[in-house]
């Protein structure tokens, strides 16, 4: 809290000038939407006159998050606030310290989508998905109903959806195509790491302590040791072939079953050879190969 005291002071000491665009920040909330809270008691009492210092203290009362709620359609704390918050316009350096605060999860969900709102996508997938590793649980007011959802289910819809807390967000710009032009690295997915590491204790807890790193390495050279050999039992052509449903794919598992494999069906040169039986030949009316044909005694 001490860098958001520091970063508040620098701010009030220095005078800043607001471009054209951040004055009509506040345009960007939903026009209905917004003179619905310039209606509502809460703003009325509550929002008046308020800065970014009392703005933190005004969140540290707000339960949940959501849009609207009820048959009239009136909106939440939260959305106040936000409307709050973007007529303010806070600085780059204020919203950073605001963001990296833990210590009241509302307050972050509130600065996350006013971050989503002001901010550049380049801006926006560097301060957000650093929060996908928060999952603390939030409340959330639906229209009719609650609900409970983590923190990085907040962040995701921000991040892959338009339309959040009854807002229309601005569109944003794929990530893979800002990866493509070099403005932002590739997304590492922390959660390969959380999966491995998982198995790994799991592993040492069932071998034992101490060692839990080399006997899961151990274990995984030694299935990908066997998966190498089922691979080169079968040929590439016969991989091609091989496909799910044929005879081949069921003697696999019959094999894997300890079971008999399956018969091969006959070739058409056996048939051939066995067209004489009983004295009966299984030759067609029209000389086809049997195939419900009549039996005609030769």
């Amino acid at each position: 809290m001490t860098s958001i005291a520091s970063a508040l002071l620098s701010s009030s000491s220095s005078t800043t000038t607001t471009s054209s665009s951040s004055k009509e920040l506040h345009l960007k909330f939903d026009k209905i939407l917004r003179l619905r809270v310039y209606n509502t008691k809460y703003w009325k009492t509550e929002c008046f006159g308020l800065t970014v210092a009392t703005l933190i203290d005004k969140c540290s009362d707000i339960e949940y998050i959501g849009g609207t709620y009820g048959s009239n359609r009136t909106p939440t704390p939260f959305i106040c606030l936000l409307l709050k918050l973007l007529q303010i316009n806070p600085e780059f350096s204020i919203v950073k310290e605001l963001l990296n605060d833990t210590t009241n999860k509302y307050l972050r969900a509130l600065i996350s989508i006013y971050i989503r709102i002001a901010f550049r996508p380049i801006d926006i997938y560097q301060l957000l998905e650093p929060i996908l590793k928060d999952y603390r649980k939030l409340r959330h007011r639906l229209n009719t109903t609650w609900t409970i959802i983590t923190m990085d289910e907040f962040i995701e819809e921000l991040l892959t959806s338009t339309f959040v807390c009854d807002l229309s967000l601005p569109r944003m710009i794929n990530r893979n195509m800002l990866e493509r032009n070099g403005k932002l690295n590739s997304y590492i997915n922390h959660l390969n790491d959380i999966e491995l590491n998982t198995k790994w204790k799991a592993l040492s807890d069932k071998n034992g302590s101490g060692g839990g790193d080399d006997d899961a390495n151990q274990h995984i050279n030694k299935k990908r040791k066997l998966n190498d050999e089922d691979d080169d039992n079968v040929s590439p052509r016969g991989k091609m072939k091989e496909e799910k449903g044929s005879i081949a794919f069921w003697n696999r598992i019959r094999k894997e079953l300890g079971m008999k494999p399956l018969k091969p069906p006959f070739p058409d040169d056996h048939y051939e050879g066995r067209r004489k039986h009983d004295g009966k030949s299984k030759v067609g009316k029209y000389g086809g190969g049997g195939g419900g044909g009549r039996w005609n005694q030769e």
